[in-house]
C-alpha cells in the first residue's frame, strides 16, 4: 500500500477510498472523481510500444483509446520498484445489446486500424518462403495427428481425451483441407505485391477490453504494437469464441460495421483466415497428452481441446463468410 500511496502523490491524490477490483487494477476515490489505478505488466522494453499508443492517439485524435493521466512531472506513467503504474478515469459499462456491442467494438477497433494504417516495403521473396515452410510443417503435423488417432481406435477402451480427438478428427481435417487452400491462395497473391500494411493493433483484444459509456473506449494497451490488422482480429476471435455461449454468429453478421471503417483485401482477408485455421495449439495438446508432459488434469485437457475446437470451427464459419466478402469485392472492381 506504501508503493500505491507513492503514486498517488505524483498525481497528487488524496484518496479518501481505494477499492481492490483484481489483483492488478485499483478503483481510486478523492472527494470529487474517481480513478483506475493500474499494476502494469510494462517493462523496460514494452513501455516504448505503449507511450506510442497514446502519441498515436493524440495525433490521429483517436477517442477510442481511453486516455492516461499525467503525473506531476508530466509522465504518463509512475515506477517504482520495476514496476510501472498508469492512471485513467473510471468509467463503467452501460449495459446494450450484444449486436451493439460487437457493432461498436469493431467501429472503434476498425477506426483505429484504419487511421493509424501505414504501407511498407515488403520482401515478397522472403515472406513466401516462411508461408511455404509453415505449409510443410502442417503437412506433418496433419500426419502425426492421424497416426494419433490410429493409435487411439486400437486401443479396447479410448480414454475421455482419446475419444474426444477421434470425435473431433473428421472437422480437423477440414480444417486442414481448408487452411492448405488459403496458404495456396495467399502466397499467390503475395507474388504480385510489393508493400504490405501496418497498423495499430491492440495485441490482446477482448470484450474484457473495452467499455461501452457514452462512448466506446478500448483500454489496456500493454501488448500494443504494429502488425497488419487481420493479426488484431485474429486474436480477438480467438479470444472470444471459445466457449459455448459466445457470440460467434453475430461476429460475423456484424463484421459489415468493421469494413465500413477499414476495408480489408482479399489478401488481408485471407491472412485471417490462416490465422484463425492454425491448428497448432491442438496438435500441441494432444502431442503432450501423448507424451505425458502436460502439467493439467484430463478434464482440463478436454477442455482445452473443446477451446480449441470451437474457434475452429468458428474459423470454418469465417472463411465461407470471407468468400461471399471477396465476391462482392471482385463484383465492385468489374
Amino acid at each position: 500500500m506504501d508503493n500505491i500511496r507513492k503514486v498517488l502523490a505524483s498525481y497528487r491524490i488524496n484518496a479518501v477510498t481505494i477499492d481492490h477490483i483484481t489483483d492488478n487494477l485499483l478503483k481510486i476515490s478523492d472527494s470529487h472523481h474517481s480513478y483506475a489505478l493500474k499494476i502494469s505488466k510494462l517493462t523496460s522494453e514494452t513501455i516504448v510500444n505503449w507511450e506510442n499508443v497514446y502519441h498515436q492517439s493524440y495525433k490521429q485524435n483517436i477517442s477510442s483509446i481511453l486516455p492516461v493521466y499525467l503525473t506531476e512531472q508530466g509522465k504518463s506513467h509512475e515506477k517504482i520498484n520495476d514496476t510501472f503504474y498508469y492512471l485513467t478515469p473510471w468509467l463503467s459499462s452501460n449495459p446494450i445489446e450484444p449486436k451493439q456491442q460487437i457493432e461498436r467494438m469493431y467501429r472503434s477497433i476498425g477506426t483505429i486500424h484504419t487511421q493509424t494504417r501505414q504501407s511498407l516495403a515488403m520482401d515478397s521473396e522472403k515472406v513466401i518462403n516462411s508461408f511455404e515452410r509453415y505449409q510443410a510443417q502442417l503437412k506433418k503435423n496433419r500426419l502425426i495427428l492421424l497416426q494419433y488417432v490410429e493409435k487411439f481406435e486400437k486401443n479396447r477402451y479410448m480414454s475421455p481425451v482419446e475419444l474426444l480427438v477421434c470425435t473431433q478428427y473428421r472437422d480437423l481435417e477440414f480444417v486442414f483441407d481448408e487452411l492448405m487452400n488459403r496458404i495456396e491462395q495467399f502466397v499467390y497473391d503475395l507474388q504480385n505485391q510489393s508493400v504490405w500494411y501496418y497498423s495499430l493493433c491492440h495485441g490482446q483484444l477482448d470484450f474484457s477490453h473495452i467499455i461501452y459509456d457514452h462512448h466506446t473506449h478500448i483500454i489496456n494497451w500493454e501488448k500494443s504494437h504494429f502488425n497488419n490488422a487481420a493479426v488484431d482480429l485474429a486474436g480477438l476471435f480467438h479470444n472470444v469464441t471459445k466457449q459455448y455461449d459466445d457470440p460467434a454468429e453475430h461476429l460475423v453478421d456484424m463484421f459489415f460495421a468493421y469494413i465500413e471503417e477499414n476495408k480489408l483485401t482479399e489478401t488481408e482477408l485471407c491472412l485471417l483466415s490462416i490465422h484463425l485455421l492454425d491448428p497448432t495449439k491442438y496438435i500441441t495438446i494432444v502431442e503432450q497428452y501423448i507424451k505425458n508432459t502436460t502439467a493439467y488434469s484430463e478434464v482440463d485437457q478436454i477442455k482445452q481441446l473443446q477451446h480449441c475446437h470451437r474457434q475452429l470451427s468458428y474459423a470454418v464459419k469465417w472463411t465461407a463468410y470471407t468468400d461471399t466478402i471477396t465476391e462482392s469485392i471482385d463484383e465492385s472492381e468489374s
